[in-house]
């Protein structure tokens, strides 16, 4: 029987090298979005003579697979890199990564294949909920015991109650009383940065360390994730401000900074967005 097959990043099993930010090549062999691999898995194909290589827009913690026998992965960063060790086969593959969710992926081994493969699986930001007209409720006429035909009374709402909110939406930007103050210093490929966010509002914040991701930026727009450091953050109270600290090593001389911030009342997610640039 197949043993279980488990990976983790925090024990160090990646023995990978990591190039430079858009080494691995332009060649995409597909796109997928996280929210859809969340929900269904899809298919992807290895070789036991070339290097499948999954391309995360955030860290990746930890695989798992059902069958050890048949599949070898190594994790580096946000990276993930599978081989074949059969020439032929299927399986399942799970990819846990940084914010919390699971990739799902079926794998089946392809002995025909003539070169290596790549998937980069983006991460976007889930548009903000729209309200959309809908149609008025027909009108219900009963006869009454005349036979005359009336409207009936409309049935007494129950009022809405104050209890847990529901999952709010995650809207790109910030709202007027949520302010960011981004400042950056580079150390030759050393980035540190201090994130400060100010809530003038009437509910209090989430202001998670966890949430700040960090991606360098080339000169022909391709990004990649980069490790990070961070400390601080947390809760903030209307009136209050918080702190988080993060250091990226290997930061190019331009990254894109991204933080999600919680509002706790409202249950809403909004998404801090910003590109900074060494100076000269």
């Amino acid at each position: 029987m197949a043993r279980a097959l488990l990976f983790s990043a925090a024990a160090g099993l990646a023995t990978v090298a990591l190039g430079q930010s858009g080494a691995v090549g332009p060649n995409v062999t597909r796109t997928y979005d996280i929210r859809d691999l969340t929900v269904r898995p899809a298919l992807i194909y290895v070789s036991t003579s070339y290097t499948t290589l999954l391309e995360f827009e955030d860290i990746v913690l930890r695989v798992a697979s059902a069958s050890s026998d048949l599949l070898t992965a190594q994790i580096k960063d946000n990276y993930v890199y599978l081989r074949a060790l059969a020439p032929s086969g299927a399986t399942d593959l799970l990819v846990t990564v940084a914010d919390g969710r699971v990739a799902m992926f079926r794998v089946q081994v392809d002995k025909n294949a003539t070169g290596p493969r790549r998937y980069l699986i983006r991460f976007p930001t889930m548009p903000a909920e729209t309200a959309t007209p809908s149609s008025p409720p027909p009108v219900l006429r009963v006869e009454d015991g005349r036979g005359s035909s009336r409207v009936p009374a409309p049935t007494p709402q129950e009022p809405k109650g104050t209890g847990e909110p529901t999952p709010g939406k995650v809207v790109e930007g910030l709202p007027p009383y949520v302010q960011v103050r981004a400042v950056p210093l580079w150390d030759g490929g050393i980035l540190t940065l201090n994130l400060t966010v100010r809530n003038a509002g009437p509910n209090s914040l989430v202001a998670d360390q966890a949430a700040v991701r960090v991606y360098g930026l080339d000169d022909k727009g391709n990004r990649a994730v980069l490790p990070i450091r961070v400390s601080g953050g947390g809760r903030v109270a209307p009136g209050g401000t918080a702190t988080v600290a993060v250091v990226a090593e290997g930061a190019p001389d331009m990254v894109e900074v991204v933080w999600r911030i919680t509002e706790i009342g409202k249950a809403d997610v909004w998404t801090y967005r910003m590109t900074l640039r060494r100076s000269e």
